[in-house]
């Protein structure tokens, strides 16, 4: 009833994948304003509409994860957290869209024949 070899690489593998994208996020945050970080994943999220995914109920969610993180205290005793929060006002948000430059469609299209390259070598 132990995990394999197998299993237990496809887990590390995801935890890698996992912390990667915290990693990310998390140097994302330092360098850019929440309105800047959530207007970006917009736009590069942009062309997963054409397959159906929607992106707006990910940005929203993304943006109330980042609101509860910024105002939840650190209790030191954990039963804290499940108490009543305070009701907040409502708050609106406002996306700007704007354009790529040029540079970063060629630094996006390098990053995506590096991965199809890794990928395919990976396969070999």
């Amino acid at each position: 009833m132990a995990p394999s070899a197998e299993g237990l690489s496809e887990a590390l593998t995801q935890v890698g994948r996992l912390l990667l994208v915290l990693m990310a996020v998390a140097v994302l945050r330092q360098r850019l304003s929440v309105p800047e970080f959530l207007t970006a994943a917009h736009r590069l999220l942009w062309p997963l509409r054409r397959c159906g995914v929607d992106t707006d109920r990910g940005i929203v969610r993304v943006l109330l994860v980042l609101q509860y993180l910024e105002t939840t205290p650190r209790p030191r005793d954990w039963r804290r957290l499940l108490d009543v929060p305070e009701v907040s006002s409502s708050e609106v948000f406002e996306l700007r869209d704007r354009h790529f430059p040029g540079r970063d469609y060629l630094i996006i299209g390098l990053l995506l024949v590096s991965v199809v390259l890794l990928y395919g070598h990976a396969q070999a």
